[in-house]
């Protein structure tokens, strides 16, 4: 029994230890942090962190501000008057100095990203077939290729919401007759482009002037991955 005691402990100490990701900065100051800590964390949350780090030596945030509302409820929390007399210890630097490589990374990977779609949005709208074919792998069909090219006329790349590893743009038009939606989803490295045809009006959504029954609703999905360069991945029907 000795021996099977022994044996189990030896395994459960020699057991990996899997980084869990930071949830504040509250070691900041004591602890250099390991980049797996922060790995699988978004540009927000690298932001949080950052300010988390700041707070917690007393950086007066400007007021009235989402920051400085949410840090003043803190019983921790000490702003000094002024933030030219806060000096960061070496290790709070070599935190401060791995968020902002993460950011960097982070900001720079969003932007190319931004930048495909961009290029596959200007590629679609001139119906440059060779170029789609060869930089993003989408082959045009005339089934679903003006469907496309009305989703990417409709969207605004510029308008898209991020939020931590999602990001999100809809369109959506009420013409009387139909509800027509044109939006891009992103989720990590996937991204969605949908043209949504839906029913009935709301305008005249009790269909008083021309009562029918008759409701053509479709929605078209085209998948993308990014790795670098975006890649067409799949085409999807609804309806």
């Amino acid at each position: 029994m000795k021996l099977f005691y022994v044996t189990l402990l030896a395994l459960f100490f020699l057991k990996p230890a899997c980084a869990q990701s930071l949830k504040d900065c509250a070691s900041c100051a004591t602890q250099v942090l390991k980049p797996e800590q922060i790995e699988h964390l978004s540009i927000d949350e690298i932001r949080y962190l950052t300010n988390d780090l700041f707070a917690r030596k007393g950086y007066k945030f400007k007021k009235g501000e989402e920051v400085d509302s949410y840090y003043i409820q803190k019983a921790w929390y000490k702003p000094v008057k002024n933030n030219d007399q806060i000096v960061f210890n070496g290790i709070e630097k070599q935190n401060i100095s791995l968020f902002q490589s993460k950011a960097l990374f982070l900001k720079s990977k969003r932007e190319k990203m931004i930048s495909e779609i961009k290029m596959l949005k200007q590629y679609v709208l001139a119906d440059n077939a060779q170029e789609l074919s060869r930089r993003f792998k989408y082959l045009k069909t005339k089934d679903d290729f003006q469907y496309l090219q009305k989703a990417l006329e409709m969207i605004s790349v510029n308008d898209i919401h991020w939020y931590k590893h999602k990001a999100k743009y809809e369109l959506k038009i009420d013409d009387g007759d139909y509800i027509y939606v044109y939006s891009i989803d992103v989720n990590g490295d996937k991204i969605q482009i949908v043209y949504n045809h839906q029913g009935g009006s709301k305008i005249d959504e009790y269909n008083t002037l021309y009562p029918t029954d008759f409701n053509n609703e479709f929605a078209y999905a085209w998948s993308f991955e990014f790795n670098e360069t975006l890649k067409f991945i799949k085409f999807d029907v609804a309806g």
